[in-house]
């Protein structure tokens, strides 16, 4: 009876020995499960204009940011930005480039009032009016798109060689660079 009681204590030692051990290792490895989640995106983006200066758009204030070829640009108090004629003259065209650095995002409203959307590390090179037959923007990374419906003037997206061509329409284009693929989503 004494050598069972024995190993029956034995017994009961090493499992609660065990299952210490067996929580301090999950409590170790829990504190660098919370390190790697990933933050969510902010609203973080460089403007480049037609002359080269560029403005980073998460220091600058809300209002007006630059006016170029009569269009003024504008950002709102929601962060997004916004070009609008600024007199009746006819529009002098110039491209202007906004880019989002890797863990920002940031919404455009394009001169015609489409919407874009860039996700993180991504860019868009878009003129400050659309004249012309046809609304045209080339891309890299993603970028979310709502087009403002004009079926006489297609909107056109230009990414890795391919383009994208709608009238007025909802869609995500896909084409970071180190992915291969571009994958278009209506």
């Amino acid at each position: 009876a004494a050598a069972a009681s024995l190993v029956i204590f034995i017994s009961v030692a090493i499992y609660f020995t065990l299952r210490d051990t067996k929580n301090d290792i999950v409590a170790e490895a829990a504190p660098q499960q919370i390190k790697s989640e990933i933050a969510p995106g902010e609203n973080k983006a460089i403007l480049i204009l037609s002359d080269g200066s560029t403005i980073i758009l998460d220091d600058a204030k809300n209002g007006q940011v630059a006016e170029q070829g009569g269009t003024q640009i504008t950002k709102l108090t929601n962060g997004q930005l916004f070009y609008n004629r600024s007199n009746g003259e006819p529009a002098k065209v110039a491209f202007n480039s906004l880019t989002t650095p890797r863990g920002g995002q940031f919404k455009l409203t394009l001169p015609d009032g489409s919407e874009a959307w860039l996700n993180a590390a991504s860019s868009i090179k878009y003129p400050t009016a659309f004249t012309g037959r046809e609304r045209k923007v080339e891309i890299s990374g993603e970028v979310y798109f709502e087009i403002a419906h004009n079926a006489s003037k297609p909107f056109k997206v230009s990414v890795n060689g391919i383009e994208v061509k709608v009238l007025g329409t909802h869609f995500n284009i896909n084409a970071y660079h180190d992915e291969g693929l571009v994958k278009t989503t209506l």
